[in-house]
């Protein structure tokens, strides 16, 4: 194998010479290239395939490109673990869902303080940053190495998969939208179905502003669950529940519908505080509910009226 001597650089520039750049093109196309330091290896394969099997760290932050706006790299193949863009947003498909999050930095990641044992007096310490929102990801990443040096930034916010994931660790996640959860640009997808159990149907965020559901006949009392809804002052949300199959001869004049919120942590779903319920003359075929939620004053407050209706039966119930 020919062997590459560095040590002719030209004196004034510290650059290489010919031959030291001759040398090198001979060494990568015998035995396919080899380049090593013992420890890591690239090479140029005989497809003319770069393969390599280190980490390509740039020698300074943020000067170095992929490509360029003439010349782009056509595809970009990447696992389904994640790819961080800044320092605060993540973007991964490790539940077989596209997501982007963005990471809490109002407090350490939940693998720093509850698996490796950091706590944020000490990594402010380590860090010399005066709050845990100016810590960055390689504030994090260096602390918790020096709990335990083999930690990686994969281990302190892992996928989804993990046994220490948690979605406290981030301060909000946007999925991919669920195919019965579409928004109105989109093909409305299957209905949720009302069994009429005392387990509400569960309807995780994030949530399309229309929602369709099969009151699989006869069934008295619609009952939902908002999951993972963000206890944020002011913050609202709003969606429309087109409830169909209704059995009007049949029904009760007590059908109603119960709406609860369940935040991350809230160990089961609560009720809202009810600022208006109106639901009336429901018919057989198809009824649109305008359901609004807002959280206010460390509360939900819930606002609910259907609105439209279409069917050649009419029925009228009381309010819910």
């Amino acid at each position: 194998m020919t062997q590459v001597n560095f040590n002719d650089k030209n004196a004034n520039n510290n650059t290489l010479t010919t031959g030291d750049v001759n040398s090198l093109k001979r060494a990568i196309n015998d035995n396919e290239g080899l380049i090593t330091d013992g420890s890591v290896s690239g090479y140029f394969d005989s497809s003319n395939n770069f393969r390599y099997d280190m980490h390509f760290i740039p020698a300074s932050n943020a000067n170095y490109d992929i490509g360029s706006a003439e010349y782009k790299v056509r595809h970009l193949f990447l696992s389904d673990n994640s790819m961080w863009l800044g320092d605060d947003s993540k973007m991964d498909a490790s539940s077989g869902i596209f997501q982007s999050k963005t990471r809490d930095k109002t407090k350490l990641p939940n693998y720093i303080t509850n698996v490796i044992g950091g706590n944020e007096d000490d990594a402010l310490i380590f860090a010399g940053k005066a709050s845990v929102q100016e810590l960055t990801l390689n504030d994090l990443e260096q602390y918790a190495k020096s709990l335990n040096n083999d930690v990686t930034l994969s281990d302190i916010y892992p996928p989804e998969d993990s046994i220490n994931y948690t979605a406290q660790d981030y301060e909000s996640i946007f999925k991919q939208q669920d195919k019965q959860l579409l928004g109105p640009s989109d093909i409305q997808g299957e209905a949720l179905i009302n069994q009429g159990s005392i387990e509400p149907l569960q309807i995780t965020a994030p949530f399309g502003d229309r929602i369709v559901i099969d009151n699989n006949g006869a069934t008295p009392q619609l009952k939902i669950a908002f999951i993972n809804l963000p206890k944020i002052q002011n913050f609202t949300f709003q969606t429309s529940l087109y409830v169909t199959n209704i059995d009007v001869q049949n029904l009760p004049t007590n059908w109603s519908i119960e709406v609860l919120v369940q935040d991350e942590g809230d160990p089961t779903p609560l009720l809202p505080q009810v600022a208006n319920s109106k639901i009336e003359n429901m018919r057989n075929s198809v009824n649109i509910i305008d359901l609004r939620l807002m959280y206010y004053s460390n509360t939900w407050i819930l606002f609910l009226e259907n609105i439209l209706n279409f069917s050649s039966h009419n029925i009228t119930l009381s309010g819910s």
